[in-house]
């Protein structure tokens, strides 16, 4: 669903694109109004465009006090940009800018998605494995019972010693209980890691050998490399180039304004009527000389929010530069930590080993197995 929702967005920002690309574009309006007045002056215009005007409509009283008339007017109008003042060209950039900012985030999303997926996968593999270990811990347990029992049979330990052995063993069967739990949260979060609506379970294979760090690797070069290709941190830049655009448009309205005209207008006394047709073409050149503060409140808040991302991008940046050390130094440490947690496993089987035996011979106590 994240993956389709940063698609939508991509989607999103080409239909801004076209929007931009749209005021190079002639535009064409077909009207029809249908009119019934007394008004002198709109009864005078429409017979002249009906080209029913005669001598007798000259008349002082007719020209003051006309009886109502109809006219169908009917007009195909083009309007065709030719200068703007930069808004078009500018706000293209500006939508191409959004496009590889969208873009960029989606690689981020999928990369979040990637990584949600590793992360499941080994977290999975985890809680098999601590699954594993309770089950073990149980075995382990068991035979503690058993060995209690045997010797409280014979005379050798008390039977506080089997209660406590017994009772170790339940709270080893409630590990294992949680340790099963755990391994079923861990596929529900797997598959929807992976998307998956059913209730597939699977068999995952861990890649052999340990990861290693590449050699001449260094947290100042993950750093830089961070900083050179992470999405979001590219999206953030490209959202900031929008801005800048931003910027160009919100003063364009300062820059002279130039476009072209043409209609074409048939006028009937009927609805769809055609008794008179003319044609009109013209150029047009606008210029603002005063909109009060609005033009210049329009440039202030698009610099401000153009501030206001350089200022996240610095913010971001630091940002990175602490997770990549974080990342950096919990690899580390886990290394150390995977080297400590062996040799702990190789005491701690052989401790087992001597204080089960020196409890079978009676020399050590229940508290010690």
């Amino acid at each position: 669903p994240l993956l389709d929702a940063s698609s939508a967005a991509v989607e999103a920002a080409e239909s801004d694109r076209k929007v931009a690309k749209s005021g190079y574009i002639p535009r064409i309006d077909l009207t029809e109004d249908y009119v019934r007045s007394t008004n002198p002056v709109f009864v005078f215009a429409s017979k002249l465009g009906q080209q029913n005007f005669t001598p007798a409509d000259f008349d002082i009283q007719t020209l003051n006090n006309p009886d109502p008339y109809n006219n169908s007017q009917f007009r195909i109008t083009l309007h065709q940009n030719i200068w703007d003042g930069g808004m078009s060209s500018r706000g293209n950039e500006a939508a191409e800018a959004g496009i590889q900012s969208a873009m960029q985030s989606r690689r981020r999303t999928e990369d979040e998605v990637a990584h949600g997926a590793i992360n499941a996968f080994w977290n999975q593999v985890v809680a098999e494995e601590m699954l594993a270990v309770a089950r073990d811990a149980e075995q382990a347990a068991e035979a503690n019972v058993a060995l209690a029992g045997e010797l409280v049979d014979a005379g050798l330990a008390v039977a506080s010693d089997q209660m406590s052995a017994e009772v170790r063993l339940a709270e080893i069967q409630a590990m294992r209980i949680y340790g099963e739990e755990g391994v079923q949260v861990a596929q529900a979060a797997l598959r929807q890691a992976l998307g998956l609506d059913g209730m597939e379970t699977f068999r995952l294979i861990p890649p052999d050998g340990e990861a290693t760090l590449p050699a001449g690797d260094s947290l100042a070069q993950r750093q830089q490399d961070a900083l050179a290709s992470r999405p979001d941190l590219l999206a953030m830049q490209e959202k900031l180039r929008q801005a800048g655009q931003g910027v160009k448009i919100a003063k364009s309205p300062r820059l002279p304004q130039f476009g072209l005209l043409a209609q074409y207008e048939v006028n009937g006394e009927s609805f769809l009527g055609n008794d008179g047709s003319n044609w009109t073409v013209g150029l047009g050149i606008r210029y603002r000389l005063f909109d009060g503060t609005a033009n210049k409140a329009r440039v202030g808040k698009a610099r401000a929010q153009t501030s206001q991302l350089e200022s996240m991008i610095e913010a971001m940046r630091q940002g990175i530069r602490l997770e990549v050390q974080a990342a950096w130094a919990e690899r580390i440490a886990a290394g150390h930590r995977l080297v400590v947690a062996a040799a702990a496993v190789d005491r701690s089987e052989e401790a087992l080993r001597i204080v089960r035996d020196r409890y079978g011979e009676g020399m050590a106590v229940m508290v010690e197995l």
